[in-house]
């Protein structure tokens, strides 16, 4: 996308994703009747994509990708944790 659309813009997409993402995650919260551990989860989803973000935007993507990496990878266990344990509670 970058290549696509320059760098700027790839960024500002990236933030309306992350934004219909979490925007999802909320609704779908909603209409399950999650307990308070999914909001939990996706709470901590949401500041890592903050962090992803701010990353991007400073610039320092590209000096930072293993961390980004890393933290991309709590994303899905955060979620399938909270989940669960809100359907089981």
């Amino acid at each position: 996308m970058p290549v696509r659309l320059g760098i700027k813009r790839a960024i500002q997409l990236s933030a309306v994703c992350y934004g219909c993402s979490f925007v999802t995650m909320i609704i779908t919260g909603f209409a399950l009747s999650m307990k308070w551990p999914y909001w939990l989860a996706i709470s901590l989803v949401g500041g890592i994509f903050i962090y992803h973000q701010g990353l991007a935007v400073s610039g320092r993507l590209g000096e930072r990708y293993s961390r980004l990496f890393k933290t991309n990878m709590l994303i899905s266990p955060l979620l399938l944790a909270g989940t669960a344990i809100s359907l089981l509670v």
